[in-house]
């Protein structure tokens, strides 16, 4: 990418997320300037993020997704904030933020803490230093999570469902997560800046958990600890860190639509209510289990305000205001859905009762790979040899810990019951929530990923119970405040479970990038100790804000020119010949078919032969059956479906029974390169 073509993209960058930001300080200065500062600063993080959302999802709705209507998009977002909310005072959002040193009797219970986040951080700097400047691997992302980003930002629409992988349904997901990909790639058409997404929202969901930890009464240095447990497990980390996957949004959203619709059985304001359901939505909008999960929060939530007798009325309008927030921020998915393929949750069959109301296909994947934990329940040896080693390799100690906390808090709070003291029924309901999303965690499919009775890939999955442990961690926060005599032994426990999570992660990095990481952790901690020990204060004038805006403007932009440059040298270089004849030869211009079995270990070929700008339009070669994509049976059938794409090149993955090689060679196909993986063909006109 040239520096023209970086200024040129970072200008429309700035351009939209500058107006979602906009947008989300004026309504924060108008309506939320009452809240406590880091519940403020949480529903500021939200409203931006749904911003931004609505800067980029508006115009691909409408079919006229580019650069210049995200501007557009922007703008005419900001003027609408303003309008809305003329005449209304805005109040300054505080004078600052005040940080001092522990008093001394404080100090032991800061310690783990303070050690805890230090090492939570290097491993999440070390992770950036050495993955953000290569090229993204993960197969999840290069089958359908960038392939699909490349083709909307083509065609300028989500009006369509795209497959690149016979018999799944990627294209039919959530996908509010590819919508913020979408917002790190439309303004340079270029993958650069892709793998940054997850960590400022890494961040999100940490701030959030801990937060939720002081909203149930917890001291600060056990709800930071507990926070930082919970965002160093791998399968909470490595999403975000490691990989391009989109699951740390839903985690963030939710977290903060759970703290939110807390506060709202507190305070009983109509903000907190809004703010719960626009992150419960945005959550539903990104994963397919973020539609479970929300389903579990909402039953537990209802359940929970009637146990407490808390009148119905009331119940069914908070309840009817979480469902329309949740639409609205998370529902255009599942309408986009019911348009293109006749059924908003395809391909899953939806018949209540035994009364269909939306038909699906037969799905070869699930019925041959997808299976779920449950299916096990009733096989120990698949449990022991193969579902706890990959929940210990991903969850580890931290999950047993806080599954510990919170069969504790349901018992603690039974046991108050019966002696009739008052107790807060907000610790029973994450209680329930915990359980309930482990529940429903074990009956998800695909949880047990492999052919039956072999589920080697169902480590890659414990992602999906990533919700329960969120439930979960302010409960392992608050159980000290009330069993004291867990004061010591327990911050010990969650300390070295959070240094198990932290190793295996940082034995995935290099040495050099842990050895960076460390430094800059260890300079960072050095500055922020000399600034507590003068009584530090974090100024929010204007004046410093302008200042400071400024500065992380000229290095961000400095630091993306270096990062974009030493990505985009290297970008899948001798990773296949293949790749590298499309990188040189095919940049752009090109129609692609791609057809065959590429595997689940290698690099898949979909996002790399969309070229290093996007220039190349990329189609699997196979028709639609019942709205699902399907190889062809027949030679004919197969040939007739390449003219009608009217492909110029053809590559044909080598590791199926090779019937497409053959077809393709017999039509007089010919080969361009080939690989030990692929041959790539050149497709004549005629």
């Amino acid at each position: 990418m040239s520096s023209g073509a970086y200024l040129g993209g970072l200008a429309v960058w700035l351009a939209a997320t500058g107006s979602a930001l906009a947008c989300a300080t004026v309504i924060a200065r108008a309506r939320l300037a009452a809240l406590e500062p880091l519940p403020r600063a949480l529903a500021a993080a939200l409203l931006a993020i749904a911003a931004l959302l609505a800067v980029y999802l508006l115009p691909g709705v409408l079919g006229v997704l580019s650069r210049g209507t995200v501007i557009a998009a922007g703008a005419l977002l900001l003027a609408a904030t303003l309008f809305w909310l003329r005449g209304e005072e805005r109040r300054p959002l505080g004078a600052g933020v005040s940080l001092r040193l522990p008093r001394r009797e404080e100090l032991v219970e800061w310690a783990p803490a303070a050690i805890g986040i230090a090492v939570a951080a290097m491993t999440v700097l070390a992770a950036l230093i050495e993955r953000a400047p290569t090229a993204v691997t993960n197969l999840d992302a290069l089958n359908f999570h960038l392939p699909g980003v490349a083709s909307w930002i083509q065609t300028g629409s989500y009006w369509e469902v795209n497959q690149y992988i016979p018999d799944l349904a990627h294209g039919n997901y959530p996908q509010n997560g590819d919508l913020l990909l979408t917002a790190a790639i439309l303004p340079w058409h270029d993958d650069a800046f892709a793998r940054l997404v997850g960590f400022p929202l890494l961040a999100l969901a940490g701030l959030a958990v801990y937060a939720i930890g002081r909203e149930l009464g917890a001291r600060p240095a056990s709800a930071a600890l507990w926070a930082a447990v919970f965002v160093s497990m791998p399968a909470v980390l490595q999403p975000a860190t490691f990989e391009i996957l989109t699951d740390t949004l839903l985690l963030a959203t939710l977290a903060c639509g759970l703290l939110f619709l807390l506060r709202h059985w507190r305070t009983g304001a109509r903000a907190d209510l809004l703010l719960a359901g626009l992150g419960l939505g945005i959550a539903f909008g990104t994963k397919w289990y973020g539609v479970s999960s929300v389903a579990v929060v909402l039953a537990c939530w209802a359940g929970a305000w009637l146990l407490a007798r808390r009148p119905p009325r009331s119940l069914f309008r908070a309840a009817a205001t979480l469902i329309a927030m949740i639409c609205a921020a998370g529902g255009f998915w599942l309408l986009r859905n019911l348009v293109e393929s006749g059924n908003p949750l395809f391909p899953v069959r939806v018949a209540p009762l035994g009364l269909t109301l939306f038909d699906a296909p037969f799905d070869n994947a699930r019925a041959a790979a997808g299976f779920s934990i449950a299916h096990y329940f009733g096989s120990p040896g698949v449990i022991v040899d193969d579902i706890l080693p990959a929940l210990w390799q991903t969850v580890g100690a931290a999950a047993i810990l806080f599954g510990v906390a919170a069969l504790a808090a349901l018992a603690l709070f039974a046991a108050d019951r019966r002696r009739g003291r008052a107790r807060d029924p907000r610790i029973a309901m994450l209680g329930v929530l915990a359980l309930g999303l482990a529940a429903a965690y074990t009956v998800t499919p695909y949880t047990a990923l492999g052919a039956e009775g072999n589920p080697i890939f169902a480590a890659f999955n414990v992602r999906y119970l990533a919700p329960a442990l969120l439930a979960a961690a302010p409960l392992a926060a608050w159980l000290p405040s009330r069993l004291p005599a867990l004061r010591f032994v327990w911050p010990g426990l969650g300390l070295l479970a959070l240094l198990l999570a932290c190793g295996r992660s940082l034995g995935e990095l290099g040495r050099t990038p842990k050895l960076q990481a460390a430094l800059l952790v260890a300079a960072a901690a050095l500055l922020l100790l000399a600034g507590l020990r003068r009584g530090a204060r974090l100024p929010l004038r204007a004046g410093w804000a302008a200042a400071g805006v400024a500065v992380a403007v000229l290095a961000l932009a400095a630091a993306g020119q270096w990062l974009q440059r030493h990505f985009n040298d290297s970008r899948y270089a001798g990773v296949d010949p293949v790749y590298t004849w499309v990188q040189a030869d095919a940049p752009a211009g090109h129609r692609i078919g791609v057809v065959g079995d590429w595997g689940v270990t290698d690099i898949s070929p979909v996002w790399p032969l969309f070229g290093p700008r996007l220039g190349n339009r990329v189609h699997y070669v196979g028709p639609f059956r019942r709205e699902m994509l399907r190889d062809y049976r027949t030679r004919a059938s197969f040939l007739a479906g390449l003219r009608r794409q009217r492909d110029d090149l053809l590559l044909v993955a080598r590791g199926g029974p090779g019937r497409q090689e053959r077809w393709a060679s017999s039509a007089g196909l010919r080969a361009v390169v080939r690989s030990d993986r692929f041959t790539l063909y050149r497709v004549p006109r005629s």
